[in-house]
């Protein structure tokens, strides 16, 4: 790139890459944020990008990224180049430790600081989240990702505002407010606030508000004035929320001050409560030392996870919903011998369907009566709740081992990140590992590779046979007992160790090819219905559109758990 030299990567997502840079000119230091390549034609995308340049350039505070310069790359792609920030963002960061209350009110009075100065420059945010927010290493927080910003100023025709009125999926679930999800054109700074009321409580709380959530004073023992501004940020209706970014600082800042004097006078009246104890003392010497004994105990230890690294083929590693993992030679990921079962993916949808009974309640009470398991809401791609109809409803009886199914990939991804919350909260996982879906390249090796031949399980069985299925795929059949698709581990496992590789459902892998369109996604391996060469030929993958929902797709999970190089460095 012209007046950059390139020195490494910082982190890579679905829509670019940030590398690390020195300028040509005077080898200061920078932060390139460039357009992949197979968006680089798509005006969408290409419009985000100007819309991030936009916003920053017009932003100049100290707790807001600072745009450097904008260019291009020798290929004509499309880039920022933005301050450096020496530290992680903070999603790592609350991944890794439970930030103290005062760390956690200082960071949030920046973001707030910031979030006000976009409003008052004409701009809302609208995707405040952890993973926007930079913490350096000396104190320093910045606001970043502005490519979902939404110009609010008078007489504003910017391609901001048509742009985010398409079918991206706007911003995380957990801070989306509700008129995102209902009106994504007329979401505004209030959006924002609902945000800031979120990530208060993830900051103090260490969680998600989800469902009747607990208030942060009794898990922290803070005073109530904090549940009092964290509820009037996350009301349903934009119009009763908190006025102003300023003015929910201002709450919080009179909130931890509260806090500091109580704390203040319950030290004054602890030691007189000690010169007090001392006198009646001497007359319970005997007690004393029972009560001391008792109330000095260790505490229990920490309870000790069994470490994924240790898996082989014959011990797997289990998690906690006790999917079992083995690794897989060829890979440097964790495979599941198992399609995700309808056991596994129910405390999701109960997580899920607490969120949307919160908030969302009263912004749509017709969808709150309708989010129940037998026919869950989730966020589809477009950032509306769709139904996912048929959950119970399959025609066949299932059980809590049958394979999940009716889920879209993005429903899929959204369930791996849910699970690695999860994990990582609970301090099963480190800070870098994760869950996600395997890269076609992963699951081609996990099935042998491209020449390998399928060992078929409820393939085609008799059930395809009659007139729902297309003559066409029945050109492999398979005799079983199962009505449509069957338990997990039904069949004889693969080499590896994996069951129903091909067969009893499709799966959903991750796209790892450049040239892909994100409007198709890969799908590997038979289902039950389907016995064509095509489907149960391992080394031939098929491409649906990434908002299918059918009854004969799952999906597998892998654990990335190594740490990458990187890692280790930071």
């Amino acid at each position: 790139m012209p007046g950059w030299t390139i020195t490494g990567i910082l982190g890579a997502g679905g829509m670019g890459r940030v590398f690390r840079a020195e300028s040509a000119r005077d080898g200061s230091p920078g932060a390139v944020k460039v357009l992949e390549s197979r968006w680089s034609r798509d005006p969408l995308m290409a419009a985000r990008f100007e819309a991030e340049a936009h916003a920053l350039m017009k932003l100049h505070h100290p707790h807001i990224v600072r745009v450097l310069e904008t260019n291009e790359t020798d290929d004509g792609r499309f880039c920022l180049v933005m301050e450096l920030v020496e530290g992680c963002d903070l999603e790592r960061l609350l991944r890794a430790e439970k930030l103290a209350s005062e760390r956690a009110v200082d960071i949030f009075g920046k973001v707030c600081s910031a979030v006000a100065h976009a409003h008052e420059q004409g701009f809302a945010h609208r995707d405040i989240k952890p993973a926007n927010i930079l913490t350096a290493h000396d104190g320093m927080v910045k606001l970043a990702d502005f490519g979902l910003a939404k110009d609010i100023g008078p007489g504003s025709g910017s391609t901001i505002g048509a742009f985010t009125g398409t079918t991206e999926n706007f911003g995380t679930a957990y801070y989306l407010a509700p008129e995102r999800i209902l009106s994504p054109k007329s979401a505004g700074p209030p959006a924002d606030i609902y945000a800031l009321g979120v990530l208060l409580y993830h900051l103090l709380a260490g969680q998600m508000p989800l469902g009747n959530y607990t208030p942060v004073s009794r898990i922290t023992g803070l005073p109530a004035a904090f549940d009092r501004s964290i509820a009037n940020a996350l009301e349903a209706d934009p119009v009763k929320r908190t006025a102003s970014a300023n003015t929910l600082a201002h709450e919080v800042r009179a909130a931890w001050q509260q806090h500091l004097h109580g704390a203040h006078r319950t030290q004054k009246w602890r030691r007189i409560r000690i010169v007090a104890a001392g006198i009646v003392l001497a007359a319970i010497t005997a007690t004393a030392g029972a009560i001391w004994q008792k109330q000095h105990m260790a505490p229990p230890p920490p309870p000790v996870f069994a470490k994924p690294m240790n898996a082989t083929r014959e011990q797997p590693w289990e998690n906690s919903l006790g999917m079992r993992f083995v690794p897989v030679p060829g890979t440097r990921v964790l495979f599941s011998i198992w399609e995700a079962r309808r056991r596994d993916v129910e405390p999701f949808i109960m997580a899920e369907r607490s969120l949307l009974n919160s908030a969302w309640r009263a912004a749509s009470a017709k969808r709150a009566k309708e989010t129940v398991l037998s026919n869950f809401y989730i966020l589809d791609v477009g950032g509306k709740l769709a139904p996912v109809g048929g959950w119970n409803n399959l025609g066949y009886a299932v059980s809590p081992d049958h394979p999940a199914c009716f889920f879209t990939v993005f429903e899929a991804r959204r369930f791996c990140d849910w699970l690695t919350w999860k994990e990582v909260t609970e301090g099963r996982l480190k800070p870098w590992q994760r869950y996600r879906l395997p890269e076609n390249a992963e699951w081609q090796t996990a099935a042998g590779g491209p020449g390998a031949q399928p060992r078929a399980g409820n393939v085609a069985g008799p059930e395809a046979r009659d007139d729902r299925w297309p003559q066409a795929w029945r050109t492999f059949e398979e005799r079983d007992p199962f009505p449509r698709s069957a338990p997990v581990g039904s069949f004889p496992a693969e080499p590896f160790g994996l069951y129903d590789i091909s067969g009893n459902m499709a799966e959903w892998v991750s796209d790892d090819a450049e040239n892909d369109n994100e409007a198709k996604v890969r799908l590997r391996g038979a289902a039950y219905h389907d016995g064509t060469p095509a489907a149960v030929n391992f080394g031939f993958p098929r491409a649906l559109p990434n908002k299918m929902r059918l009854p004969v797709i799952g999906f597998r999970i892998v654990l990335d758990w190594q740490e990458d190089e990187e890692e280790k460095d930071e």
